[in-house]
């Protein structure tokens, strides 16, 4: 492959051009493929590994557009967060209080919300490090929790 392949997409009656390009950074090399189509983007290991991811999205989208998908909003995806993890949760609160914050990511159906945790009493611009992850569906609701086991 060279640095850049273009490849044609047809989906619902839809012409897509995806274009995959490969960067060398680190001494690593990522493909990153981008479409003409909502700009969608994914990364992969290989250029077979981020077209197919591309085209996964893609295909999420049109889902979405016609309204067969309806995804929680982030309100109601906090909330079973907070049901379901309600004891670790607790938990972080007590151990941490206002130090501990969260950012939230949406990548297709699945929200994370990074518990992560500021130094005491000291502004930094250093990334702060994470209590524990939490990924939900938000399709099914389901949800996951990944904790830190080290004292932050």
């Amino acid at each position: 492959m060279s640095d850049t392949e273009i490849f044609n997409f047809s989906f619902k009656n839809k012409s897509i051009i995806i274009k995959v390009q490969r960067y060398c950074r680190n001494d690593e090399i990522i493909y990153v493929a981008k479409s003409s189509f909502r700009n969608i983007t994914a990364v992969g290991e290989c250029w077979e590994t981020a077209l197919e991811k591309c085209i996964k999205r893609i295909k999420f989208a049109f889902l979405r557009l016609e309204k067969k998908i309806n995804l929680l909003k982030e309100n109601e995806a906090r909330a079973i967060v907070k049901e379901h993890f309600r004891f670790e949760l607790d938990d972080l609160y007590r151990r941490y209080g206002d130090r501990l914050s969260d950012s939230v990511f949406v990548e297709d159906e699945l929200m994370t919300f990074n518990m992560l945790v500021s130094e005491k009493n000291k502004p930094t611009n250093k990334a702060m490090p994470s209590a524990a992850i939490v990924y939900v569906n938000l399709i099914t609701g389901e949800c996951d929790m990944v904790m830190n086991c080290k004292e932050l």
